[in-house]
C-alpha cells in the first residue's frame, strides 16, 4: 500500500511540475511578436529617419539618444523620454505634438500618421526587440562601434520590408499590349531595362 501511495505522490508531483512549468520557464518579459512587428514597420523607421540624426550614436543633443529602449527610458537633460504605457506623461510624445517644453523635430512637425504611430507605441509600453546581448548571443567586436550593435539596426530599418506601404506608380513600358495585370508592368519594365523584353 505504501508503494502505491508513493507512486501516486510521485505522479502528482510530476503532473503539477509539468502543469506549472510554463510559469517559471517562460521568458518574463518576452515581447509580443505582433507588437515587435508594429515597432519594426511603423516606429523604427521614424526613429531612424526623423530622430537619430540628432539623437543617435553619432550625436546626442541634450544628452538624449533614441536608438535603444534603454537610452529612451534613461532620457537626457529633461529626464526620461517616455513613460511606457502613458503617452500623456511622455516627453517624447509632448515634443512631437509641439508641446510647451519642446517642439521636435524643430524644422517641421511630424505627419499625423507618424505621431499616431509613436503614441500608440508608447501606449503599448514601448515594445523593442531584445538586442543580441540581451539574447545571450555573440557580441559585436569591440572596434565595431555603435553601428555594429544589433547587426546595424539603422541599415535594417531602411530595408524595404520595414517601410510603410505606399502606392507605387505603374512604370512606363514599350510593349503596352503584353501586361495583363499591374504586376506584369513591373516585370516587363525590368525586362526591358535589361534588354530582355518579351515579344
Amino acid at each position: 500500500m505504501r508503494g502505491m501511495e508513493r507512486r501516486v505522490s510521485l505522479r502528482l508531483v510530476t503532473v503539477l511540475a509539468c502543469w506549472t512549468a510554463p510559469a517559471w520557464t517562460a521568458e518574463p518579459d518576452a515581447p509580443d511578436p505582433a507588437a515587435i512587428a508594429f515597432f519594426e514597420a511603423e516606429v523604427r523607421p521614424i526613429l531612424v529617419e526623423r530622430c537619430q540624426t540628432c539623437h543617435g550614436p553619432d550625436k546626442a543633443k541634450a544628452d538624449l539618444r533614441l536608438d535603444s529602449r534603454a537610452a529612451i527610458l534613461a532620457g537626457g537633460e529633461s529626464g526620461p523620454a517616455i513613460v511606457p504605457g502613458d503617452p500623456g506623461e511622455s516627453l517624447l510624445i509632448d515634443a512631437i505634438n509641439y508641446g510647451d517644453l519642446h517642439q521636435m523635430p524643430p524644422k517641421s512637425k511630424l505627419p499625423d500618421r507618424e505621431i499616431a504611430a509613436l503614441t500608440r507605441w508608447v501606449q503599448m509600453r514601448a515594445p523593442w526587440p531584445p538586442s543580441v546581448a540581451d539574447r545571450g548571443g555573440p557580441k559585436p567586436p569591440a572596434n565595431a562601434g555603435s553601428k555594429g550593435a544589433d547587426f546595424n539596426l539603422q541599415d535594417r530599418a531602411r530595408h524595404w520590408s520595414f517601410q510603410p506601404l505606399r502606392v507605387s506608380r505603374l512604370p512606363e513600358v514599350k510593349a503596352v499590349g503584353w501586361p495583363r495585370t499591374p504586376i506584369d508592368r513591373f516585370i516587363l519594365a525590368a525586362l526591358e531595362a535589361r534588354g530582355q523584353r518579351k515579344k
